[in-house]
């Protein structure tokens, strides 16, 4: 079973000038629709693609339209692949179950900013989307609630016998300076020292990673948009990249990871952290 993992697509249909530096970086970005395009016609020339993975910000505060937009565009490419998404920190929760769900603006406005959660079970795996995010606050959050939700899936899922596979956007350990872990991740790591997921998949650093958490396999994938990178003076610099993550699920676990990362030189702007 081949899954691609993709994240952080921080789609917009117009992006402009705004109040802030970084509204001002994304106004410098190419369109990430192309680059995710052409991320899914790489990814699915070179192996069959059985499951698209999503970690989250699909869009950047996007418009019910733009998650529309989004979904028909993916669609179109994969066809009738599954595509599992699980939401971002810049990600509206409303608009996304109106435009990517389909569900009633009236149900979507009564749902609010609750968790949106998804499990897939397949012949050959279960997909667990664990929502890590609310709007606006960038490091995650997770209450009491929503931890006892995933203890109660991944323990039930486990049942099941096959290969587990939790998605969820914030990261998990300090891996990029400047980019801190969820404050519960604490919390989330003894859930997983108990359930014994088969592998954990974040994205929200933008930098592709590979390592363990809680002696679980685990996985950041690269964003499709920009990434970072802290600057000496204290701040950090954007540059325009994106890439993608496939990884090879046998009965054992993920047993191969081959990733993409194309990087185009240019440099979307700086943002340097005024001293207090």
């Amino acid at each position: 079973m081949n899954l691609l993992h993709i994240s952080d697509i921080h789609y917009r249909s117009f992006y402009s000038d705004g109040p802030s530096e970084y509204e001002n970086m994304l106004s410098q970005m190419d369109a990430p629709m192309y680059f995710l395009q052409e991320s899914l016609k790489q990814a699915l020339s070179e192996q069959e693609i059985d499951v698209v993975l999503i970690t989250g910000d699909l869009t950047e505060d996007g418009s019910v339209d733009d998650y529309r937009i989004l979904k028909r565009q993916i669609q179109k490419l994969v066809g009738d692949r599954p595509v599992i998404i699980t939401p971002g920190n810049h990600d509206n929760k409303k608009n996304l179950r109106i435009g990517w769900m389909g569900i009633a603006e009236a149900e979507a406005e009564c749902a609010g900013d609750d968790p949106c959660y998804f499990i897939k079970v397949f012949d050959e795996a279960v997909i667990v989307s664990f929502d890590s995010s609310v709007q606006g606050c960038s490091d995650g959050c997770v209450d009491p609630d929503r931890l006892l939700w995933l203890e109660q899936e991944l323990l039930a899922m486990k049942e099941k016998g096959k290969p587990v596979i939790l998605m969820t956007h914030h990261q998990l350990i300090d891996q990029l300076p400047g980019v801190p872990p969820i404050p519960e991740s604490e919390k989330i790591k003894e859930i997983l020292r108990e359930t014994r997921p088969t592998a954990v998949l974040c994205g929200h650093t933008h930098h592709h990673y590979v390592g363990r958490v809680a002696e679980v396999p685990y996985y950041i994938a690269d964003s499709m948009s920009f990434r970072g990178e802290s600057l000496e003076i204290g701040g950090v610099s954007f540059e325009e990249g994106y890439g993608y993550s496939v990884y090879h699920l046998g009965k054992n676990g993920i047993d191969q990871c081959k990733t993409q990362l194309k990087l185009t030189g240019r440099c979307l702007g700086e943002i340097i952290f005024k001293k207090s």
